[in-house]
């Protein structure tokens, strides 16, 4: 589960998640080399203030983007630290559920194919049973 400290330490603007999301070359910068290289490359004949400014409104847009376990996911601007902990913690799969899942294919299905080849072979046998 997300500790309240990770959560608000990766909380990211809705201008940077969704300029992440339509250029993906750029994940590997953080949130400042991002928003100074777009400034440079986009911005550059405006005033640095005024670029800000018009980020900053769109940061205090009715969404918060967490990025958790390589996904975006969105929230409302009211919502807590404690409150996106919480939901975050119920996309958290379950692994005894995963395991399950996985040994049910691991044994069911050698197990399957075991029980048909023997039916199988009773039928070719002509549905004898052998008597000692």
């Amino acid at each position: 589960m997300p500790s309240q400290s990770q959560v608000s330490r990766e909380v990211t603007s809705p201008f940077i998640a969704e300029f992440r999301q339509r250029y993906p070359e750029y994940n590997n910068l953080t949130d400042d080399q991002l928003s100074d290289a777009v400034y440079k490359k986009f911005y550059s004949d405006m005033p640095r203030e005024q670029f800000e400014k018009q980020v900053s409104e769109k940061i205090s847009a009715s969404k918060k983007i967490v990025r958790f376990q390589g996904q975006l996911h969105e929230f409302p601007a009211d919502f807590t630290e404690e409150e996106i902990a919480t939901a975050l913690k119920s996309t958290v799969p379950n692994p005894w559920a995963t395991l399950g899942t996985w040994a049910s294919i691991a044994f069911g299905i050698p197990l399957a194919v075991l029980v048909l080849g023997a039916s199988l072979v009773w039928a070719f046998s002509g549905f004898a049973a052998k008597w000692s």
